[in-house]
C-alpha cells in the first residue's frame, strides 16, 4: 500500500512541474542603449558590441566601426553585458494572470430566421452596420439588398447582432432584436486556490483584506486574512469531545520576479487545552510553478513542550485540463522527534473544485502513527468573502 502511494506522489509532482509554465512577452525597453552587450543568438552565432539603438523587438548593435546589424529580441537565446562574462540580462516577463476574464459566448444561430423581405440592421465583426432588405437566407448567409443596385452576402457566424425594423402608421419606426452575441464576464480567484495544500502551506499569498474561511471534517474551523499582499494570518481551531485544540500561524510570502517561483516563511503557535501541550513550529516554504500546477516543499523544524522534532513536507497540485474546474493534488508529511524512533507521517490525495469564491476538497488520508496507519476521508470546503 505505502509503495502505490508513494508512486503516485512521486508521478503528481512530476506532472505539476511539467505544467507550471506561464505565458510570457518579450520586455519592450531593456535599458541596453550605448551599452556593450554580448549576444548569442538560436543557432549558436554570437555578436559583441555597443547598443546604439532599442526597439520593442529589435536591438541595433555597432559591432565595428562600419557595421551595425538588427537583432530580433525573440532571436536571442541570452545576452550578456560587457564581453559575455557580466550580468545575464532577462529578455522576458511573466504575463500576469488576470483575475476577471470577459469571455464571449455567442448565441444560437438558427438555419432559418424567416427574414426574407423583412428590413434589417445588423453589425458584422464590429466594424461595419448594415442597414437593408433581406432578398434570401440560407443557413449560413443572409442575402441584403443595402440600395437598387447593390446586393450584399453577410455570413451569420458574423454578425454581432442583428434587428428587424417596421414604419408603423405613425411614422415611427419599430424594432426586434433577434439575434446578439452575449458577453459573459468570469471572475476567477487565482490566489484563492492555493494557499495551502493539504495539510502543507504554499508561497502563494493572500490579497490585502482579503478574507477565508474553510471548514475540515466538520470539527476543524479556519480563518484566514491577508494584513498585506505578503502577509497573512491564519487560525484554526479543532473541537472534540473533552479535547480543544488551537493554531495561530503567521505567513510572509514573495516571489522571484519574472519567474515562477515563490517562496515564504512561516511561524505557527498550537496549544492543546486538557493536555498542557504547547508547540512551536518553524516552516520555510518554496513552491515552483503556478496557483494551478505547482510542487511545495515546506519542511520544518519545531518544539513541543521542550521536546524537539523535525518535520519534511512535500506536496503537489495538478489542474485536469486546461480551464478545468477540478484539480487533482498530494501532500505528505512526516514528522521526526529528536533523538527517539517516534515518527508519525500523514499522506493525502485529493480532489479539488474550484468555482469562483467557494472551493471544496475530498481527499483519502493515511496517518500513521509508529506503525500503526489509520484510514479516513478528508473534507474541506471553504468560501472567500
Amino acid at each position: 500500500m505505502k509503495k502505490h502511494l508513494l508512486v503516485s506522489l512521486i508521478l503528481l509532482c512530476f506532472a505539476s512541474l511539467k505544467s507550471q509554465t506561464q505565458p510570457k512577452q518579450l520586455i519592450a525597453n531593456l535599458g541596453l542603449l550605448h551599452k556593450e552587450v554580448a549576444i548569442k543568438i538560436f543557432g549558436n552565432k554570437k555578436i559583441a558590441g555597443k547598443v546604439i539603438e532599442e526597439t520593442a523587438l529589435v536591438l541595433k548593435v555597432q559591432v565595428n566601426p562600419t557595421m551595425a546589424v538588427e537583432i530580433r529580441k525573440d532571436a536571442i537565446e541570452t545576452l550578456r553585458l560587457g564581453n559575455g562574462m557580466e550580468k545575464k540580462i532577462a529578455l522576458y516577463e511573466l504575463i500576469p494572470q488576470p483575475e476577471i476574464e470577459e469571455e464571449i459566448v455567442e448565441a444560437k444561430i438558427d438555419s432559418n430566421w424567416n427574414l426574407v423581405h423583412k428590413n434589417v440592421k445588423l453589425s458584422v465583426n464590429q466594424k461595419k452596420k448594415v442597414v437593408g432588405e433581406v432578398v434570401a437566407e440560407t443557413a449560413q448567409d443572409l442575402e441584403i439588398k443595402v440600395n437598387p443596385t447593390l446586393i450584399i452576402i453577410v455570413s451569420k457566424k458574423d454578425l454581432d447582432w442583428l434587428e428587424t425594423f417596421h414604419i408603423d402608421s405613425n411614422g415611427e419606426r419599430n424594432s426586434k432584436e433577434i439575434y446578439k452575441k452575449q458577453a459573459k464576464k468570469i471572475t476567477r480567484y487565482p490566489l484563492d486556490i492555493s494557499h495551502s495544500c493539504g495539510l502543507s502551506p504554499t508561497a502563494f499569498g493572500m490579497k490585502k483584506k482579503q478574507n477565508i474561511y474553510e471548514n475540515t471534517d466538520i470539527l476543524g474551523q479556519t480563518f484566514r486574512y491577508g494584513i498585506d499582499n505578503n502577509i497573512s494570518l491564519h487560525f484554526h481551531t479543532v473541537l472534540m469531545p473533552g479535547l480543544f485544540g488551537a493554531i495561530t500561524s503567521v505567513k510572509y510570502t514573495s516571489q522571484v520576479p519574472n519567474k515562477p517561483i515563490h517562496y515564504g516563511v512561516g511561524i505557527q503557535g498550537a496549544g492543546v487545552l486538557g493536555v498542557g501541550a504547547f508547540a512551536v513550529l518553524l516552516r520555510p516554504i518554496i513552491t515552483l510553478g503556478t496557483t494551478q500546477n505547482f510542487i511545495n516543499l515546506s519542511p520544518g523544524i519545531g518544539t513541543v513542550s521542550g521536546t524537539h522534532y523535525s518535520l519534511v513536507a512535500i506536496a503537489a497540485q495538478k489542474q485536469l485540463g486546461q480551464n478545468s474546474r477540478y484539480y487533482m493534488w498530494t501532500d505528505f508529511n512526516s514528522f521526526r522527534v529528536a533523538g527517539d524512533d517516534s515518527a508519525a507521517n500523514s499522506f493525502l490525495l485529493g480532489l479539488r473544485f474550484q468555482q469562483n469564491r467557494f472551493h471544496v476538497n475530498l481527499a483519502y488520508c493515511n496517518l500513521n502513527f509508529d506503525g500503526d496507519p489509520w484510514h479516513l476521508p478528508y473534507l474541506n470546503f471553504g468560501l472567500r468573502f
